[in-house]
């Protein structure tokens, strides 16, 4: 049996900072494999973690615009790919992501009885999708959660939040989506280059949004709200609004291709304040803050976001935190506009910031995940 972990992983962990998180951990015990989806933007920049070997699938229709298929096609090429790799090469440990990307897992598990982790970072069947296919992933999720050596789950409230609709009861280990740095940076100088290189004055007030560029996620409304506004939106991410960004024309707005993760910090952190916004329908984002939310708190920037219980929970333990009332752009644009131009606001908003980000950078992160990898893999060293 080999002894590496194979990880498949719905998008290349250079952009993925939680896939990174797992790939940089595992790789400090064990020889890793990754099989994701490719990079496009990243194609140039070198793979720097060296016991882990990433294989980045070219996924179909990439760079085309999406139709129905695209997405399905997409997702069995990336299971087809991560059974490949296991067929060829086996694996100690598979690890794949959300219930989409289970057929390595479930194979290595059925047929040579190799241990499998389930990595949440969705709750799939809760997406806008057809109800039969909605329930299929449903089912299909609990018989993963009755038969997987290991789940991983972003929040506690999203693991209670599964365990309910499942009706089951199981152990779980909760990895948030934390920043992959081991303490929150020093980004004041690298601040004033990145501003720079925009051509922005340090005087100049910044609202930023960073991550995918998709609808329900008020980045229309923000655009729409910065048309003659006195502060600037910067947008750094790729997806399928950034046509309508690069057609976007205005001296106040600024567009910046995808970063890799390790870089996401920097260019946050030129914000005096970040964006961030999904559906109220959305559980996934509900009950787990994303990954840009915690950017924004480890590069010491105060958030403007909607009311989502997963929200609300950060602000009451940490502060740190400013709720808009309405994504109608004209209501939008006063709300931000109120908390750029009270300084003392601002200060203490970010104040309170950088605290949350050396509470949370605490958080025995790495321990409880090869702990808990390490009681999965405990049967087969008996």
């Amino acid at each position: 049996m080999s002894d590496e972990v194979l990880i498949i992983s719905r998008t290349s962990p250079r952009l993925d900072p939680r896939a990174r998180f797992l790939v940089s951990v595992l790789a400090t015990r064990y020889p890793v494999r990754v099989v994701a989806g490719r990079a496009r933007q990243l194609s140039a920049e070198p793979w720097d973690i060296p016991k882990a070997q990433l294989w980045e699938v070219p996924l179909a229709l990439e760079g085309r615009r999406p139709w129905i298929l695209t997405g399905p096609l997409r997702l069995l090429q990336l299971n087809l790919a991560g059974v490949w790799d296991w067929a060829r090469r086996g694996a100690r440990l598979v690890v794949f992501s959300d219930v989409t990307y289970c057929l390595p897992g479930v194979m290595a598990k059925l047929l040579r009885g190799i241990p499998c982790a389930y990595n949440s970072q969705e709750i799939i069947w809760a997406n806008e999708m057809p109800r039969p296919i909605s329930a299929l992933f449903r089912r299909l999720e609990r018989m993963l959660l009755q038969r997987c050596d290991l789940w991983i789950v972003a929040s506690e409230a999203r693991a209670r939040v599964v365990l309910q609709a499942q009706r089951m009861n199981r152990d779980y280990l909760v990895i948030e989506n934390l920043p992959l740095v081991t303490s929150p940076p020093d980004l004041v100088g690298d601040r004033s280059e990145r501003r720079a290189r925009l051509g922005l004055s340090p005087e100049e007030r910044v609202v930023m949004f960073q991550g995918n560029l998709f609808r329900k996620r008020g980045l229309e409304e923000l655009v729409e709200a910065a048309q003659g506004a006195s502060f600037h939106v910067v947008v750094q991410g790729g997806g399928p609004l950034q046509g309508m960004l690069t057609r976007r024309s205005a001296p106040n707005l600024h567009y910046l291709e995808p970063c890799p993760n390790r870089e996401a910090l920097g260019w946050v952190a030129i914000a005096d304040l970040a964006f961030v916004y999904y559906g109220e329908n959305d559980l996934n984002s509900a009950y787990a803050c994303s990954g840009k939310f915690y950017n924004a708190v480890y590069a010491g920037v105060p958030v403007l976001c909607n009311r989502l219980p997963a929200f609300l929970e950060f602000a009451e333990r940490h502060g740190g935190v400013a709720f808009l009332e309405s994504l109608a752009p004209d209501g939008l644009r006063e709300r931000i506009t109120q908390i750029l131009q009270d300084p003392e606001l601002r200060r203490d908003l970010a104040r309170q910031m950088r605290q949350a980000a050396l509470d949370l950078s605490r958080t025995p992160r790495e321990e409880n995940l090869l702990r808990a990898v390490e009681g999965a893999l405990a049967p087969l060293t008996r």
